[in-house]
């Protein structure tokens, strides 16, 4: 989701885990944010830079938020200072917690290294691994939030981890194997095995 000048003043919804972008004309100061639930990704432009703001935000938690700016001249820091209007501008951000899976849950084991995954909001992708595994990454990290995790190495127990799919989007979820002979001061020359699932979410 993108918001723009046209969404000031209003209250947008977000679940925990999607991103937040903010696209403002050139004049407008870097915006802020109050609140723990967005954490600010990245962000260019924007007064005095001359080039439009682009910032990016992501719901990290439940809760509600403030993203503020306002416009800014050269001619407010001169002495004295000009007279030209300022235009403030406020969205209220309300985080949600990620759905739980509302629709269906599609397993992926070993077997399914390299394969694309289908889903579409609200469904799980469970992921079913053996104890060797490390636990998964996600990249990008909006179109899933992960639910729940157990085992994967170093524990000694089978992996087993949920994602739930609450952004329409593509990601990569990958692991590599591990074991601790490869950590010792003469690595074993035991070769680790990586492992990923390309999955698309649809609305």
């Amino acid at each position: 989701m993108t918001i723009t000048t046209a969404d000031n003043g209003t209250t947008v919804t977000v679940f925990a885990g999607q991103a937040l972008g903010v696209v403002l004309p050139a004049d407008y100061r870097p915006p802020t944010v109050s609140g723990v639930a967005l954490a600010q990704q990245s962000s260019t432009g924007g007064y005095p830079t001359g080039q439009p703001v682009s910032a990016l935000y992501r719901a990290v938690a439940p809760g509600d938020s403030d993203l503020s700016s306002q416009t800014d001249n050269a001619c407010h820091h001169t002495t004295p200072p000009c007279g030209a209007p300022v235009a403030l501008w406020l969205v209220h951000v309300k985080v949600l917690p990620a759905p739980s899976g509302t629709g269906q849950t599609v397993t992926v084991t070993q077997i399914d290294n390299a394969r694309t995954v289908a889903l579409r909001i609200g469904d799980t992708l469970k992921v079913s691994l053996p104890s060797m595994y490390r636990p998964p990454t996600v990249a990008p990290s909006g179109p899933l939030v992960r639910s729940d995790l157990t085992g994967g190495y170093p524990t000694g127990q089978p992996l087993l981890v949920r994602y739930v799919a609450v952004a329409a989007g593509q990601a990569d979820v990958s692991t590599i194997s591990d074991g601790d002979c490869l950590h010792l001061p003469t690595p074993c020359p035991s070769p680790q095995v990586k492992w990923v699932v390309h999955v698309t979410v649809t609305a």
